[in-house]
């Protein structure tokens, strides 16, 4: 009875780390504000502070962040908090995620991130794979490698272009024209996912 007690206390300390607090997983999802030139316009266009966002990687046993900055790379996780506005930030993880993310879905996502590792930051937000933006990134990663669609996709026309900041941005990026029916995935429509749920590290 207590090795049957000690083996379930050693477990529970593997998977939490006290204070309603978990310990890091492979495709956890986190959110912040960016402090780039482009988060307020992106904020204004998608009514949410949420304007950045990347997928943890495990490293050594080290949680890392996969990002789109000005290109797609791995940046150490306490590095990626302090680049956010107020080092806020939020982790969401994938709903029956041990049973999802099987090692052999985990390799498959990872030969995903291994051909866009490097590819550099799109600016233009189109839906290519020549260069990605960081909700794309995240929204990929997760349909090609695992075939997990986190949140329909929406077109531009479905975001606020409207707003003074986006104006400015389409003006300088697009010459004042853009295509209204591009595909397109804002950081809030992966924060909002039926499929996600909070959590703590």
């Amino acid at each position: 009875m207590l090795k049957i007690l000690l083996s379930f206390l050693l477990f529970l300390s593997m998977i939490s780390c006290g204070n309603g607090k978990t310990v890091p997983e492979m495709g956890d999802i986190v959110f912040q504000t960016s402090t780039s030139s482009q988060s307020a316009a992106i904020e204004e266009a998608s009514n949410s502070k949420y304007t950045h966002t990347g997928i943890i990687i495990m490293q050594n046993n080290k949680p890392v962040v996969l990002e789109a900055g000005n290109r797609v790379r791995f940046t150490d996780f306490n590095s990626w908090i302090s680049s956010g506005k107020g080092k806020n930030y939020r982790i969401k993880r994938l709903k029956n995620s041990g049973k999802i993310l099987t090692s052999q879905v985990q390799l498959e996502m990872f030969k995903v991130i291994n051909n866009y590792l490097g590819k550099g930051y799109d600016s233009r937000f189109e839906w290519s794979d020549d260069a990605l933006y960081c909700s794309e990134l995240v929204w990929k990663v997760f349909s090609i490698g695992a075939d997990v669609q986190l949140c329909p996709l929406k077109k531009f026309d479905d975001y606020n272009l409207d707003g003074k900041l986006m104006k400015d941005l389409i003006s300088k990026r697009y010459g004042g024209i853009i295509n209204k029916n591009e595909k397109a995935v804002a950081p809030v429509d992966i924060f909002n996912s039926d499929l996600l749920y909070d959590i703590k590290y």
